[in-house]
C-alpha cells in the first residue's frame, strides 16, 4: 500500500553561522537550540567554533549543524533537525 502523508502546517527555522554567531555574541534565542561548547573572541566580535544540539520528543539529545532546519514537535516543547535538502523537498513556505 501506498501513503501519503496528512497536509500539516509546522514552525521551522534554518540554523546559519549567524544566528548561532548571534546568540554566543548576542544572547539571541534560538528556540530549542542548547549550546554545548564555543570558541569566541567577544572583543572581537568572532566565533570560530560551536556545537549544539536539540532535544527530540524522545528525549534524545542530538547534534546538528548551520544549514539544518530546526522543526518544533506538535508538544511545542521538543525540537529535531532536518537536513536542508530534505526539508525544501517537504515542506513550502506559506
Amino acid at each position: 500500500m501506498r501513503y501519503r502523508s496528512i497536509p500539516s502546517e509546522i514552525e521551522a527555522y534554518q540554523l546559519t553561522k549567524e544566528l548561532l554567531h548571534a546568540h554566543v555574541l548576542d544572547g539571541v534565542l534560538l528556540p530549542g537550540v542548547e549550546i554545548t561548547g564555543a570558541t569566541y573572541h567577544q572583543e572581537r566580535r568572532t566565533v570560530s567554533k560551536t556545537r549544539q544540539c536539540v532535544t527530540t520528543i524522545q528525549g534524545q539529545r542530538v547534534f546538528v549543524e548551520p544549514g539544518e532546519w530546526i522543526v518544533q514537535e506538535p508538544d511545542g516543547i521538543h525540537y529535531y533537525p532536518i537536513a536542508d535538502d530534505v526539508f525544501r523537498l517537504k515542506y513550502e513556505p506559506i
